[in-house]
């Protein structure tokens, strides 16, 4: 038997190396342009010395949590067709008395249908900080913006449908906030930022016309739009820090109801 550290409030041994990580993998087909959750998790021998769990390679943000004997660690992030066959490990480092470390993993390899409507601009920006993703069921109904006044976007949040996604960012104040009408959408997302630091404008149109105006116009201008005429916007992707919103890219496509795709 291998033991682990010995002041531990509660030892479980194992006999030589410990289980590899178990993977929760997304239903297929998974389409590009939506949002994956992938979940791994390996069994903890040690309450006090729990295994770290990495993913390899990072494509997005990653949670763990340690629920009794389990450490889970789940991982969420965009998928693309450049995505397709690519393979992603999971892998559990347990540290022993010694100082040396035990290592076990799991792999999964992507299988990504093609959406002929997805198209995807690509991100821009300092790209510093944490990385993040929007997601939800249903259109885009709605769009709350934070900015400091006379300075860069610090925040938004995304509706989708009935529900609010998380905020993205840093709140301040009293957001900026456009609601779509029924059958309404997002087409076009445009704008300033600096590439040092942040963005500095955002600017949603819709397919009505309206359009929604925060922050300064301040440094290089961008202009998002989706490839195909029947898409909307689906998706915001990027990273941010403490105080702001350092890029941004935007993924665009079409629902439909029946697949939620």
């Amino acid at each position: 038997c291998l033991g682990l550290h010995s002041n531990c409030s509660k030892l479980v041994w194992y006999p030589g190396l410990p289980d590899a990580p178990r993977l929760t993998t997304p239903k297929e087909p998974v389409v590009e342009g939506t949002p994956v959750e992938l979940g791994c998790s390996a069994p903890s021998y040690c309450d006090t010395h729990p295994p770290t769990v990495t993913w390899t390679p990072a494509l997005g943000l990653s949670t763990q949590l340690q629920k009794k004997n389990t450490v889970t660690s789940t991982l969420t992030f965009n998928v693309s067709h450049l995505h397709h066959g690519n393979n992603v490990s999971c892998t559990a480092a347990y540290y022993i008395p010694s100082g040396n470390k035990t290592v076990t993993s799991t792999r999964y390899q992507l299988s990504i249908s093609s959406n002929e409507y997805y198209s995807y601009s690509p991100a821009l920006g300092s790209g510093g900080g944490t990385p993040f993703v929007t997601s939800g069921e249903g259109s885009i109904t709605g769009v709350k913006v934070w900015e400091q006044p006379g300075n860069h976007i610090t925040g938004f949040q995304l509706r989708y449908g009935t529900r609010w996604d998380r905020a993205v960012g840093r709140v301040v104040h009293a957001p900026l906030r456009l609601d779509l009408f029924e059958g309404e959408t997002i087409t076009q997302v445009s704008g300033k930022y600096r590439s040092a630091n942040y963005i500095y404008q955002l600017i949603f149109v819709t397919s009505r016309g309206r359009s929604l105006i925060t922050g300064v116009p301040f440094e290089t201008s961008f202009n998002f739009y989706p490839e195909h005429a029947e898409a909307e916007l689906r998706l915001l992707s990027g990273r941010f820090d403490s105080n702001g919103i350092t890029s941004l890219g935007a993924h665009w496509g079409v629902f439909q109801e029946a697949t939620g795709y």
